[in-house]
């Protein structure tokens, strides 16, 4: 009798184990994500700063050239 118990509470832990595992995996795969939104949001914004310093240096050149031009 005492060892069917024994038994029987070896593959419940075996079960508990095994669904604390998974839980942790996807609370790891959840992070990375929410991570990975953050780098992606990151990189939007990283590239919106570029873009507005790249319009300013074609309107300088703009102006420049024409007021090469005109001279």
């Amino acid at each position: 009798m005492v060892t069917t118990f024994m038994v029987l509470n070896l593959f419940i832990g075996i079960i508990v184990d095994a669904i604390a595992t998974v839980k942790e995996q996807d609370n790891t795969d959840r992070r990375h994500q929410f991570s990975s939104k953050q780098d992606i949001d990151q990189i939007r914004q990283d590239i919106a700063i570029l873009q507005g310093q790249l319009d300013q240096l074609l309107q300088r050149t703009t102006i420049e050239a024409s007021q090469k031009r005109s001279e």
